[in-house]
């Protein structure tokens, strides 16, 4: 690829070890299609992570996470921890997407979903019709109305279109993180 370097989002959990496992966007790409036909044994440069998207240290609760497309990634490795662990309660997910088909991990939320009365999934689909469930766009009513008061809470949000959508809404921007 003439670009040179790429980034991705880490999807294992931190109590996963021996592999490291990254998540992009689909689509057919020069990165892409190189780093699809490396076979076994292969050698490619990973440079050592960059950034800080964690879970706080100490867990506050309500814990809601927001997740826009393939944004969904840093949310799947601290979902997989908080299940490791034991502490998937009082956990909201609000995730959004185009169709079920473009939302990544959607089997596995389901499955933690039912597996853990105390984790929420909500699912926003803004181009599938006919669509019953949350309706787009993010808006200040809509979280009340599905989270109550987040006072107390921590908002951790990934994805450009949803960054967009909560920029937006001044009353959050103290409890956000990035």
């Amino acid at each position: 690829d003439k670009k040179g370097s790429r980034k991705c989002s880490i999807v294992n959990a931190p109590h996963d070890n021996g592999h490291v496992v990254g998540a992009t966007r689909s689509g057919v790409t020069g990165y892409k299609c190189t780093l699809c036909a490396l076979g076994p044994g292969e050698k490619a440069t990973i440079e050592k992570v960059k950034g800080r998207f964690v879970l706080p240290a100490d867990l506050p609760h309500p814990l809601v996470f927001v997740a826009g497309g393939i944004g969904i990634a840093p949310f799947m490795s601290m979902l997989r921890d908080l299940e490791h662990r034991d502490r998937l309660e009082d956990v909201t997910l609000l995730y959004f997407n185009r169709n079920p088909q473009s939302a990544a991990y959607l089997t596995e939320l389901d499955d933690l979903a039912h597996a853990h009365p105390g984790f929420r999934l909500v699912l926003s689909l803004t181009r599938h019709e006919p669509w019953k469930g949350v309706p787009h766009p993010l808006s200040r009513p809509l979280l009340t109305g599905l989270l109550g008061d987040l006072e107390a809470g921590v908002l951790p949000f990934k994805g450009k279109v949803v960054a967009d959508m909560i920029s937006q809404l001044r009353y959050l921007r103290q409890q956000l993180t990035t």
